[in-house]
């Protein structure tokens, strides 16, 4: 099938888990084909206890779609924005519900000289087209 959006009406009794996401609306229900879905942040799986991201209060659940005025839609773009940094040096980070982070980086205790912001797990985030 092609991407893009499918308007059903009615009952719905089964679908595909592992290829269809689902929204139900009161009278009828939207499916987008997963591969139609653009990634557009990175998630946060977890914060590490006294790092920058928890002094600063970011919580696992935000998903970043920003750091350092660079539009973040996936793991891969945000770590190529955060390895342009060295510690100590501060980023600005925005999350999908609008709040801002600004935090000054520590060097990771893993990789000599690298960054270390201090969030752990994350994963590509998938948004919903505007409807």
């Amino acid at each position: 099938m092609g991407k893009g959006l499918l308007l059903v009406s009615g009952m719905v009794l089964f679908i595909n888990p592992f290829s269809w996401q689902i929204i139900f609306s009161s009278f009828y229900v939207l499916l987008w084909k997963i591969e139609s879905l653009s990634f557009c942040g990175v998630l946060i799986g977890e914060v590490i206890p006294g790092s920058p991201a928890e002094y600063v209060g970011m919580t696992p659940g935000q998903v970043i779609v920003e750091a350092d005025k660079n539009p973040i839609s996936d793991v891969v773009k945000f770590r190529e924005v955060l390895l342009r940094k060295r510690p100590s040096d501060s980023i600005e980070v925005r999350t999908l519900d609008g709040q801002s982070f600004n935090l000054t980086l520590e060097e990771s205790t893993i990789y000599s000289g690298q960054p270390f912001m201090g969030i752990a797990n994350l994963t590509n985030f998938r948004c919903f087209p505007s409807v």
